[in-house]
């Protein structure tokens, strides 16, 4: 898959994070559970990514993950969510979190859209990409920042 990285890419500060998370003394916990399974977290990044897409693209796009936020099994989350390919070095950033939207190329043409996923990018942390549906000739792709 090609993927054409002319991202438009949304942050959130990190200012003063560390110091709210001492005084919640450890407690916090993704999702209000000990222990996320792979499809919760994949629901996780998926639900953040879809609605990230809509936000940014409306309705010009075809979405690939709604039946799987309603939680419709099957989910086959493992078909849309995963790691970042290809692996790219991550860009320093003093931002809690980041989102890019992009643009990947199957061989047959069609083009697909993706969510890049940085959660507590300020501390490098893992990087994961989410396909969130495919574009369409309306596909109204933000301008670059």
């Amino acid at each position: 898959m090609a993927c054409g990285i002319d991202e438009v890419e949304q942050r959130v500060s990190a200012e003063g994070w560390r110091e709210r998370l001492k005084r919640l003394d450890g407690r916090v916990i993704l999702g209000g559970v000990n222990k996320l399974s792979p499809d919760q977290f994949g629901l996780f990044l998926a639900k953040i990514a879809h609605s990230y897409a809509v936000a940014m693209l409306r309705d010009t796009f075809e979405p690939f993950l709604a039946s799987a936020i309603r939680q419709e099994r099957p989910l086959y989350l493992s078909h849309y969510v995963g790691g970042q390919i290809p692996i790219e070095q991550p860009r320093p950033t003093d931002h809690l979190h980041t989102l890019q939207i992009f643009s990947c190329g199957r061989p047959n043409g069609e083009m697909l859209v993706a969510v890049r996923i940085r959660l507590f990018a300020v501390d490098n942390l893992s990087t994961y990409d989410v396909v969130v549906g495919r574009a369409t000739d309306q596909t109204m792709w933000p301008k670059p920042a």
